[in-house]
């Protein structure tokens, strides 16, 4: 049975969107099949990360404002994405950069949105033969977010290590157990500027959140503002070289994640 996995953050900014790509892209090359959602309907992202260049006929929109049982490429434009190394399926279904606001307006979140496009998504996973659902959530306290996160088998929650990421994180964190969920939880410190006072900065984010943090995620202006599968990157800097495998071990923390929730 494929698994949900949910990239959420109090802020943006954090890099959740190119942490999720490059964890797909990476599970994709060792043969998994990999179904990328962008739910972040406001701030769309991952069409620019995956470079796609042809709009999407639909996108999620069209079913979060009008939902439809009919089967899932009647609902969304599916893309599967064809790249040399990969020895799985790579599948994305996007969102659009220049929604209309008056559509994204008539959406209408509640759980019910969130048990019905995880129902519609299942139809997918059989007939795509899907591993992992990769789904990038909304930030903030938003119910769309929340309501997308209760149904997750994995929750990856990207943060800064500044004051507003700390404790933006350590509400979220909160507002989730104080509910009484127990979802797992993959604590991903990102954008992580180079700088002799990083290690104390870090030191008060634990303290603050009382939570290990799994993974660090290194900021290099350069970089992000390529907004790429570095792993794709012809020519790769030393700093690229350097940061794959940080995502490689997001990738592999997922895995071992769902192993150990089975």
């Amino acid at each position: 049975m494929a698994k949900i996995i949910t990239f959420y953050s109090f802020k943006g900014g954090t890099g959740r969107s190119l942490g999720l790509s490059n964890a797909a892209y990476y599970l994709a090359s060792i043969g998994k099949n990999i179904a990328c959602i962008d739910l972040d309907v406001e701030a769309a992202g991952l069409i620019k990360i995956f470079d796609i260049k042809e709009p999407p006929i639909k996108n999620v929109v069209d079913w979060l404002i009008n939902p439809v049982s009919t089967k899932i490429k009647d609902t969304f434009t599916l893309y599967n994405l064809r790249f040399m190394k990969l020895k799985g399926q790579l599948y994305i279904i996007p969102a659009i950069m220049n929604e209309d606001p008056g559509r994204l307006a008539n959406i209408k979140w509640q759980f019910s949105t969130a048990r019905e496009f995880m129902d519609k998504i299942k139809h997918f996973e059989v007939d795509y033969k899907i591993d992992y659902f990769f789904i990038d959530t909304r930030s903030g306290q938003s119910s769309e977010s929340f309501f997308m996160n209760l149904k997750a088998d994995v929750v990856v929650m990207f943060s800064r290590i500044d004051g507003q990421g700390s404790d933006g994180t350590k509400l979220l964190l909160s507002l989730f157990r104080d509910k009484g969920f127990t979802m797992p939880f993959i604590l991903v410190c990102s954008s992580i500027p180079n700088h002799r006072s990083v290690a104390d900065l870090l030191l008060k984010f634990r303290a603050n959140i009382e939570q290990d943090i799994d993974i660090q995620i290194p900021y290099n202006p350069a970089l992000a503002a390529k907004e790429q599968i570095v792993f794709e990157s012809p020519n790769k800097s030393e700093f690229e070289m350097g940061i794959i495998p940080n995502y490689i071990n997001l990738a592999k923390k997922i895995m071992e994640m769902v192993d150990d929730h089975e």
